[in-house]
């Protein structure tokens, strides 16, 4: 039973698409044309600025829940 799976496994191209990502991962087999390094620069205030937009609006929005369910405890209990 094992071998039929692993035949399966074979006949499917399973391990040799695992072999590949294995060695892409480690880089045995990457074509050192396509890996360029270039200079690296810090972020700047205008790259993030999405995300900071995002994740302010997301505490505003926590601020305001938090909020809101203080007023509705303070009003439920009365």
């Amino acid at each position: 039973k094992l071998n039929k799976v692993v035949m399966s496994l074979v006949s499917g191209g399973l391990y040799q698409k695992i072999v590949a990502d294995e060695e892409f991962k480690s880089g045995i087999g990457a074509d050192p044309d396509v890996f360029h390094t270039e200079q690296t620069h810090s972020l700047s205030l205008e790259d993030i600025y999405g995300v900071l937009v995002l994740l302010f609006t997301g505490y505003l929005l926590s601020l305001t829940s938090l909020i809101g369910e203080i007023v509705f405890h303070h009003c439920a209990k009365k």
